[in-house]
């Protein structure tokens, strides 16, 4: 999974990523100021490979890219080049300024129009094209119909993530790089005084009209408490009622993407995994590698909270507690699954 921090010049993207990554000192590449990665905190992970005696545990990891192409490095005669760099990203990471002399509305507003334009111009031109094609019967009358809708609410400045597009049309439309169709979790980095009071009324309109996550905090702030002990850390986020931003980011993230976590245990090795809500036993064993998902049987399934009822998958398959399913079988949040193959 591959998250792009995006924001205007000074709003704490590099504190972001240093935050979420521990790199200090990242080398540029391109328009991105920092390439690392990002360990996902999973406290049923953490219970399973205790409760099971594991030896070692895998949590899910996501590549993080500090991009700097809406600061200073923004021109608008290179907007497509510059944008183009946004593509191949499972989600975006946008950082808002709500401290002085930034305001957090023109932060939000400055790059949100940005990544609808882009998305307008190329809906447009591209319509237009299919239009013609059309006509000579060389593209589907759908796929014309498809951009006449979401060009619509793209002239109304609603970004692609908030039509309420069904998943067979996302799919039509995700090799067509569109950066409003990406899920977006929203940061609010604010002065440390205004930490639990009220946001700015329009740009808490916005959001929620767009429906994106977002989380707050004081950036330079939640870095500092970083460099605590654990016992101090624990101590300062009780006393001011400071969560960590890197998981509710995370939790925000996975909402946006409407990813669920499933499990797995093989050789004493506990492991976590993303997949999309929604998909199969079979694409979950792709995940794990391609020759499960070729060769897939069966997957013997046991939710965790039923795996933490049995002392071992021996016990719990003596209670009953796990099943055969096939590869139609809707995947659930929390599922350990087993996967049967047979090596191609």
């Amino acid at each position: 999974m591959k998250a792009a921090i995006v924001g205007t010049q000074g709003v704490g993207k590099t504190t972001l990523f240093r935050i979420l990554t521990g790199i200090a000192d990242s080398h540029r590449k391109g328009l991105f100021s920092g390439v690392g990665v990002a360990t996902v905190h999973d406290e049923r992970l953490e219970r399973l490979f205790v409760h099971l005696g594991a030896e070692r545990k895998t949590p899910i990891h996501v590549e993080i890219y500090d991009f700097d192409g809406f600061g200073k490095m923004w021109k608008e005669k290179e907007a497509g080049k510059v944008l183009q760099s946004l593509l191949g990203f499972d989600a975006l990471i946008q950082v808002i300024a709500d401290f002085e002399p930034h305001n957090a509305l023109d932060t939000f507003d400055e790059v949100n129009l940005r990544l609808l334009l882009s998305d307008l111009d190329f809906v447009s031109r591209h319509l237009e094209r299919l239009r013609k094609e059309l006509s000579a019967r060389r593209v589907s009358p759908k796929l014309v119909e498809l951009f006449e809708k979401i060009l619509k609410p793209l002239e109304k400045e609603v970004p692609l993530s908030a039509v309420g597009l069904k998943e067979e049309e996302k799919k039509e439309l995700s090799g067509f790089g569109l950066l409003t169709l990406l899920p977006r979790v929203l940061v609010l980095n604010r002065e440390e005084s205004k930490l639990g009071r009220a946001i700015d009324e329009e740009l808490l309109k916005k959001i929620e009209e767009n429906e994106f996550q977002f989380v707050q905090s004081s950036l330079p702030l939640e870095e500092e408490i970083l460099s605590l002990s654990e016992d101090e850390e624990k101590s300062f986020r009780e006393e001011l009622s400071v969560k960590p931003i890197k998981e509710e980011l995370f939790k925000g993230l996975f909402k946006a993407c409407d990813f669920i976590v499933f499990y797995t245990v093989v050789h004493s090795e506990v492991r976590a995994w993303p997949l999309k809500r929604g998909q199969t036993a079979l694409k979950a064993a792709g995940k794990i590698h391609t020759d499960m998902e070729r060769g897939f049987i069966r997957a013997e399934v046991i939710n965790i909270e039923d795996l933490f009822k049995a002392s071992s998958f021996k016990e719990a398959q003596k209670l009953g507690l796990t099943r055969i399913e096939g590869k139609e079988y809707i995947v659930q949040d929390g599922d350990v699954l087993t996967v049967r193959f047979s090596p191609q």
